[in-house]
């Protein structure tokens, strides 16, 4: 029998054989796992949650019944102020004017009683006059506390301002009805209390419902892809599936610019 030697030459050939084996292994593997994880339906991950309340006193922008923000604020949070000067008018011209999505304006306090009382004024405004009247409102006073904080640095510039704002509204009528009173005040509670339970850390919060229809798993792939690009800049979100299962509902909180409203709804 001849005898087999085997020289360093044959060792190397054979070490760079098994280099390259191993490395083929470990693609094919990647390769599955990335195979197995991109199979795994983000549907079937989500747990369910109730649709939020909508009463009367909430004022109601748009009537898509496809997509739905609802804005969780305070009338003294100067970052919903922000949002307001900042995003909310382009959003409503480019979005919600043109019937793509219905905008619904919630309640969430957080800066004690006088963000109550100004919430209960913003109602009977909007009871009263209607959506056009409360928006009206609504932007004078975000405006001005915007000046005050941002602008000028100056808060107690908004009160004097507050003062002149709300001598322009009657309002007496609905802070004598104890009814009215009584309704805000139950609306206020369950507002606030529905931000807690969509996970909102704070003011301005918003919850996004998208029809299910409107998302098949490749959009809602890219819409969490976006969401998870903006982790890294302090934005933390939530997603569940409705509990009709109708709604896909995304919950996060900040006041985000209008180009990323602008990136997720052109995903949609």
């Amino acid at each position: 029998m001849a005898k087999i030697v085997i020289t360093d030459k044959h060792i190397l050939v054979i070490a760079f054989a098994i280099s390259i084996l191993s490395l083929l292994l470990g693609m094919f593997n990647t390769y599955q796992v990335y195979s197995i994880a991109s199979s795994i339906s983000i549907y079937n991950s989500l747990s369910t949650i109730n649709l939020p309340f909508l009463s009367v006193l909430n004022p109601v922008y748009g009537n898509s019944s496809s997509i739905l923000i609802f804005e969780y604020l305070d009338y003294l949070c100067p970052y919903c102020a922000k949002f307001e000067v900042e995003t909310f008018q382009k959003l409503k011209e480019k979005y919600i004017d043109r019937g793509k999505v219905s905008y619904v304006v919630k309640n969430f306090i957080v800066h004690g009683q006088d963000a109550v009382n100004l919430a209960l004024y913003a109602s009977c405004i909007y009871s009263n006059n209607g959506p056009s009247e409360y928006q009206d409102f609504k932007e004078k006073i975000y405006r001005a506390l915007y000046d005050s904080i941002f602008v000028k640095r100056n808060y107690t510039e908004f009160q004097s301002s507050l003062e002149s704002i709300l001598s322009g509204y009657n309002i007496e009528g609905c802070l004598n009805n104890s009814s009215f009173v009584n309704l805000t005040m139950r609306v206020l509670s369950i507002d606030t209390n529905e931000a807690m339970v969509y996970n909102l850390e704070g003011t301005p919060g918003f919850l996004i419902l998208i029809r299910k229809d409107l998302l098949p798993e490749e959009k809602l792939r890219e819409v969490k892809k976006l969401l998870d690009s903006y982790k890294s800049r302090g934005m933390s979100y939530s997603m569940w599936l409705s509990s009709d299962r109708n709604y896909v509902v995304i919950s996060f909180a900040g006041a985000m610019s209008f180009d990323f409203f602008d990136k997720f709804l052109s995903v949609i």
